[in-house]
């Protein structure tokens, strides 16, 4: 299943989106489907890599994780521009799916920790994004307008 170039994963239950980055690494975003009878939470997810398999190796939470917090990447701010682009076109797919739905859709990103969080929220807060506190952690939190509405 595909929506607007994301493939997918349904053991994961998530949409996802690689890229490769200029200086050979490998980012990753995904977007966790998380529901209830009123609402659906997409949780976004980000990494950066050497390869491919360290990437699917930290979304699976197996033994080829090598990701650490101290270790982001060697790529600067390429990766987290693509992430913000892809949010962006996510969203505008998502806007254009969910105009029959009953419930609403959101968009959530958490920072790993304080440090990132803040950067987070100064980006993000810019596209519309609203700071929330949502299942014990601060969260980035933006409700999907349908594609009619915006």
């Amino acid at each position: 299943m595909m929506m607007n170039g994301f493939e997918w994963d349904s053991k994961g239950n998530a949409y996802r989106k690689r890229h490769k980055l200029s200086n050979g690494q490998y980012c990753e975003v995904r977007f966790y489907k998380n529901g209830s009878d009123y609402e659906t939470i997409y949780y976004v997810a980000f990494a950066v890599a050497n390869k491919k398999k360290n990437l699917s190796g930290w979304f699976a939470e197996t033994s080829d994780n090598n990701i650490t917090l101290k270790s982001t990447g060697r790529c600067g701010l390429e990766a987290l521009v693509w992430c913000y682009h892809t949010i962006t076109e996510f969203e505008q797919g998502l806007s254009e799916q969910v105009s029959a739905s009953k419930r609403e859709i959101k968009l959530a990103i958490i920072g790993e920790d304080h440090r990132r969080f803040q950067m987070y929220e100064k980006a993000l807060s810019k596209k519309g994004y609203c700071k929330v506190f949502l299942y014990g952690e601060w969260s980035m939190i933006k409700t999907v307008k349908y594609a009619s509405a915006q």
